[in-house]
């Protein structure tokens, strides 16, 4: 009962209005960049819990995740899911079935001979659990982030007020690149948007670039017991995205890489 009791109050509705502009090839950025590549992918998650169990990793009586799986869903199914009507929340005498649908764009932009990785998460139906998530971008070897600087942005609005965050843990690996973050707590929250770029260089400055990959992933905290040393337990490897270190994977939902491929002389 106590755990039907915790559902009932976290099945409050968390919806956004799609009010974000994403850019399309050809598009120009505020720093000269243009977009050259991009793939947009839409999902479906669908995460089981149950009401009797608790999580045998949970410090704080989290109800134990039974099953998260995402699916891959077309634009047209995407698009015909009203965040004003849904019913993100099933609830029976066993478990509780939770809901969630999310965008993710990857773009590769170039501004002459250099060269922008970037990702971009937009929830449209935002999920109960939040703690710390993942957003990362896996790419060749022959490239590295430029200067080790990577950038980060939350976008949310709560209570009607629109904030900013940029705080994040940075961590680059030798075929990726990814911010670990908390997502805002509020129930208040209706509008929910990550953003994760960086510009790239050669690793060898001496190389000539025929080929290039950005490779957008995600990666969602389904317990509120995860915290940031469980996030931060995880490496980027290009195409195969965000990859977690031994059994923290059972904590996150996962989904399909959004690729961007580029093919010239670099």
């Amino acid at each position: 009962m106590k755990n039907l009791k915790y559902f009932l109050c976290l099945a409050i509705a968390f919806f956004l209005t799609p009010n974000f502009v994403f850019a399309q090839v050809g598009d120009i950025d505020e720093d000269g960049f243009e977009v050259v590549g991009e793939t947009t992918k839409y999902y479906k998650t669908v995460t089981v819990y149950s009401n009797s169990g608790t999580s045998t990793q949970s410090t704080n009586g989290d109800p134990e995740v039974l099953s998260t799986i995402t699916y891959e869903i077309p634009k047209i199914v995407y698009d015909a899911v009203d965040p004003n009507a849904i019913n993100n929340y099933s609830i029976n005498a066993s478990t509780t079935v939770e809901t969630t649908y999310k965008e993710m764009t990857t773009y590769l932009l170039a501004n002459g001979s250099y060269y922008r990785y970037r990702n971009i998460l937009f929830w449209k139906v935002i999920p109960a659990t939040r703690q710390y998530d993942i957003i990362g971008i896996g790419f060749y070897a022959s490239v590295k982030p430029k200067n080790n600087t990577l950038y980060f942005t939350q976008k949310y609005t709560q209570s009607g007020t629109q904030h900013t965050s940029t705080t994040h843990v940075p961590q680059i690996f030798s075929n990726g690149a990814s911010a670990t973050f908390r997502l805002p707590t509020s129930t208040n929250v209706t509008a929910l948007e990550q953003t994760f770029y960086f510009d790239v260089e050669k690793t060898d400055a001496s190389s000539t670039i025929i080929n290039q990959i950005a490779c957008g992933d995600y990666a969602h905290a389904t317990t509120s017991s995860n915290g940031l040393l469980n996030a931060l337990m995880h490496e980027v490897i290009g195409t195969a995205g965000i990859v977690h270190t031994g059994s923290i994977s059972s904590q996150y939902d996962a989904i399909s890489v959004a690729q961007v491929n580029w093919s010239g002389s670099w």
